[in-house]
């Protein structure tokens, strides 16, 4: 019987080290076990897939409210200035897209034509266009998804 009590404690002490030895932690402290499931950020998003159609996209200050909507050939231009006095208008562009770079060149003779460059990451929210006058590269104002 003693026989058997100390082979069963030597059975059991052989399985318990296997196991233990065969757990190791190879997981670096910054990393967690969830690390797959995040956005990797730097990768374009829908928009170097599929292009501006059906976005929309705003800016704003204390002066001024911009939105802007792409449809498949078209952009609209919504402003709102509040400083000096409240004033809104439309403009309506044709544009070009290849990304990252999109051209907006205006329906009416009178605007200035315009060239975007579009910060694109994972999410959504990130994503940008840097607005510029295509003929003096002055920039205007940055947008941001919505």
């Amino acid at each position: 019987m003693k026989k058997k009590i100390s082979f069963l404690t030597a059975l059991i002490l052989v399985t318990g080290s296997i196991f233990i030895s065969s757990c190791t932690w190879d997981m670096d402290p910054e990393e967690d076990n969830l690390g797959a499931s995040r956005p990797i950020i730097g990768l374009p998003s829908d928009i170097y897939r599929y292009g501006l159609n059906g976005t929309k996209w705003r800016w704003n200050d204390s002066t001024a409210f911009v939105s802007i909507s792409f449809t498949a050939t078209d952009c609209r231009f919504d402003y709102i200035y509040f400083k000096p006095s409240y004033k809104q208008s439309t403009t309506n562009y044709k544009y070009s897209f290849k990304f990252p770079i999109a051209i907006l060149t205006p329906e009416n003779e009178k605007e200035r034509a315009l060239i975007g460059t579009v910060a694109s990451t994972g999410a959504v929210e990130d994503n940008l266009i840097k607005l510029v006058n295509a003929d003096d590269s002055i920039p205007l104002f940055t947008v941001k998804r919505i």
